[in-house]
């Protein structure tokens, strides 16, 4: 059993938002209580194993949940920490709902805090909405600038899509002017998106397009906040070990996913699919979702990539992401739709640096 574990937990699948490309779907009402909340993390951090524990607050919206949901949860939390168990708090979040109250609350627990925020206010505005169509950005602005006040550090992170992938140097002047470190993922045709590819998903070589104009500014201005975006793909070429769990070599063995009724999945972006549950945490024992026959043939992914095993990036790449594989081509055992993108990054990224290396000597 893995001595790390990342959780991506949704107390809730509700959400204030309607983003035109949410992976969720259209949100429920349903939230999981504080009494059953506290049964499924203590069966997480007490697993059989000396362990470190990573839960990523998620939905939904996730502070829909309320913030005695999570003061509950650090006061579950702090007696296992006291016994030694390593736990982290990360909550990632569309901000429009912070205020002080919440920033206090992530600053005196030591919360990671992500905002989801595509770009400018204009860009920003195409995709991430309330009901009506009404524009998030100047709400998430605004729970930015109150978590800057009382020093809760902070980053972006923002969801490519047909609407902004053009856009992509006003997206990276806007990060340089908030100085905010941001990370870029592609748009996956999963819930809302999946039902409007033809509006938000990308075509041809566009996103690869925009992660190395990325790259290209990064190389040119050396920019700290440039270069947060580009770590995922930037130590896989330095280094041969991926990072980013997309890339991992399986990563089934380091993630899990638990739903707001205490379903448990591969990660969070299969919450709700029937295939791959693995049990219920309020109903079974973690050992037996980590036993579960399916998250037992999901480990053997890898070995199924017959295709991508002649890639000379697969070491780094391990096939992407498996949601996004069987979303963009039928089948987990297929490589992730972005793979032809991930090989034209990683290829002119790769090719540049051994440019730079030689020119150095």
């Amino acid at each position: 059993m893995t001595s790390e574990l990342t959780v991506v937990f949704k107390p809730t699948r509700d959400c204030n938002l309607r983003c035109k490309y949410c992976s969720v779907g259209d949100p429920a009402s349903l939230y999981l209580s504080k009494e059953d909340a506290e049964i499924i993390v203590k069966k997480i951090i007490k697993r059989k194993s000396v362990s470190k524990t990573k839960f990523i607050w998620h939905g939904g919206e996730p502070l829909l949940a309320g913030l005695s949901f999570y003061e509950h949860i650090v006061r579950i939390q702090e007696p296992l920490k006291k016994k030694g168990a390593r736990i982290v708090n990360v909550v990632q979040t569309n901000g429009t709902l912070i205020n002080d109250d919440w920033a206090e609350f992530f600053k005196k627990n030591n919360f990671g805090v992500g905002l989801s925020i595509d770009g400018p206010e204009e860009i920003n505005n195409l995709t991430r909405v309330f009901s009506k169509n009404i524009g998030a950005f100047g709400r998430i602005e605004k729970g930015s600038e109150i978590l800057k006040t009382h020093g809760v550090n902070h980053g972006y992170l923002v969801v490519v899509s047909r609407y902004n992938v053009e856009r992509i140097d006003e997206i990276i002047d806007f990060m340089k002017k908030e100085k905010k470190t941001f990370k870029l993922v592609a748009v996956s045709p999963i819930g809302r998106a999946a039902d409007a590819k033809s509006k938000v998903m990308m075509e041809g070589n566009n996103f690869s397009t925009s992660q190395l104009k990325l790259f290209e500014r990064w190389l040119k201005e050396g920019d700290d906040v440039l270069r947060s975006a580009l770590w995922k793909y930037i130590v896989p070429i330095l280094t041969r070990v991926p990072i980013e769990c997309i890339f991992s070599k399986n990563c089934q063995e380091y993630y899990l996913g638990v739903d707001c009724n205490g379903d448990t999945y591969p990660c969070g972006r299969f919450c709700g699919s029937e295939k791959f549950l693995f049990g219920n945490l309020l109903n079974h024992s973690f050992e037996e979702v980590w036993k579960h026959p399916r998250r037992l043939k999901l480990l053997k992914r890898p070995e199924k990539l017959k295709k991508c095993h002649k890639c000379r990036y697969f070491n780094i790449c391990n096939g992407g992401c498996p949601m996004q594989a069987l979303c963009g081509n039928g089948s987990i055992y297929r490589e992730d739709y972005n793979c032809g993108q991930y090989r034209k990054i990683f290829s002119e990224i790769e090719r540049t640096i051994k440019h730079e290396s030689g020119l150095r000597h």
